[in-house]
């Protein structure tokens, strides 16, 4: 249901783990399983409309396996942290506050 998830967490990039002969259960070609960078915006985009009001959405890129992704992740959560701001001025006021911060 809409508005009904407190907590949304995403681990992006890599299939976690190593290949070890300890574990040979984790494949060779580890690396080739990662997430991707549509599917993680529109998987992002579907769980920020899940959450309830003061749910949180915690994302943890890795730009040395997919910088692409990882920036634009970045750009998402700019972008929605724009259009829910509470700050006086709206999303407006929120982007002159970033200029602001930029200029100091």
């Amino acid at each position: 249901d809409t508005g009904s998830v407190g907590l949304v967490c995403y681990n992006l990039g890599y299939l976690p783990g190593a290949p070890s002969e300890s574990d040979p259960e984790i494949p060779a070609d580890y690396k080739q399983t990662q997430t991707q960078t549509s599917c993680t915006l529109s998987s992002i985009t579907d769980a920020a409309l899940l959450l309830r009001v003061g749910g949180l959405l915690s994302v943890m890129t890795y730009p040395g396996s997919n910088l692409e992704e990882s920036v634009a992740v970045e750009h998402l959560a700019e972008g929605l942290a724009m259009l829910t701001t509470r700050n006086e001025g709206g999303w407006e006021g929120y982007v002159d506050e970033i200029e602001d911060e930029t200029i100091r």
